[in-house]
């Protein structure tokens, strides 16, 4: 673990964006978006909750070009720096990580998009009352997925080597690191501690299942909803895709991108079967794959506890009443 001040950390991210592009937080009233860096860091981007958009975006874009026909055109995918996400994000790319980098059938774009993403992630010193990570047994800051970690203190931050990649990026710019001090590890903990009871605080308890199986408990909970989608192209687990042909001049374009179980047609079938024909079955349907289907193959829930769902929902359902019973 190393020390560096708010200037020093300043000078780092121009050493590294002198070579790959940098995008990190920056504030917009209440709201942290990511931006490009050309020169400005915003500090109080660093130490907010998540942005808006998570990491997600960095590794599975909404639109991804896949091949071509008749003839093969090879896109290049940049190297590219993240900093900033929260451990939520984080949690976000290991679920990925299952669905894309497991198995015998592994996602090339997925791999090399993450193989040439630096992520250094930061604590997350505020919850603020839509998160809801701890019910998911997270903590809110992180100690593995990411590459570096910076822990946000009074007059500069902390920052740990996660990975070999994040090890590599700091071996030239130690100039600009330290030893941290006794006194600064006893302000991350001070820090951390301090999070940690905000959450517990709001939240008290754990979201387990099983996924209700009720009609009427999901009539209840589904009442409101205005089938805007926000939630699902919001959220840092949602993993669904579909694949569809554009046309060029010569050919066309085979494009990648974000479907949503929310849609009439997503689970159509053959013959115009639709096992889930009604909106009230893939509302259910989208709690018993985060909660029930994917715990089952993977021991894990498909949900960090961002909060983005319940911040984006039209008609305020929270995820929590839904499933904090």
């Amino acid at each position: 673990m190393h020390y560096i001040s708010r200037s020093n950390l300043e000078n780092l991210i121009t050493r590294i964006a002198e070579t790959w592009p940098v995008y990190l937080p920056f504030m917009s009233g209440e709201k942290a978006n990511y931006h490009r860096y050309e020169g400005n860091l915003d500090h109080d981007g660093l130490r907010s909750i998540r942005p808006t958009a998570s990491v997600k975006n960095f590794l599975f874009p909404p639109s991804e070009y896949v091949g071509s026909f008749p003839k093969e055109v090879r896109k290049s995918i940049p190297d590219q720096v993240v900093i900033g996400p929260k451990r939520c994000d984080i949690f976000g790319v290991e679920v990925f990580d299952h669905v894309f980098a497991e198995g015998e059938f592994k996602d090339p774009f997925y791999l090399e998009r993450k193989d040439k993403l630096l992520i250094i992630s930061a604590d997350c010193p505020q919850p603020k009352e839509s998160c809801f990570c701890n019910l998911l047994d997270l903590r809110p800051y992180v100690e593995k997925g990411s590459d570096l970690n910076l822990i946000p203190l009074d007059d500069g931050y902390l920052i740990e080597t996660l990975s070999k990649k994040g090890e590599t990026c700091l071996k030239d710019h130690t100039d600009l690191l330290r030893e941290p001090t006794d006194g600064e590890e006893k302000q991350k903990k001070a820090i951390r501690s301090n999070a940690e009871k905000i959450l517990e605080d709001q939240n008290r308890g754990k979201i387990s299942g099983p996924v209700p199986e009720e009609e009427k408990f999901w009539k209840e909970k589904v009442d409101g909803c205005v089938e805007c989608f926000a939630c699902l192209f919001a959220c840092p687990t949602c993993y669904c895709f579909l694949l569809y042909d554009a046309g060029v001049k010569k050919g066309f374009d085979r494009v990648r991108i974000w479907d949503a179980c929310y849609y009439a047609a997503y689970a159509r079938v053959g013959g115009g079967m639709n096992p889930r024909p009604d909106f009230l079955s893939r509302f259910k349907n989208r709690f018993l794959c985060k909660f029930d289907y994917f715990k089952r193959y993977y021991g894990v829930h498909a949900c960090s506890g961002c909060g983005r769902c319940l911040k984006g929902c039209s008609a305020n359902i929270d995820i929590r009443e839904v499933m904090w019973r």
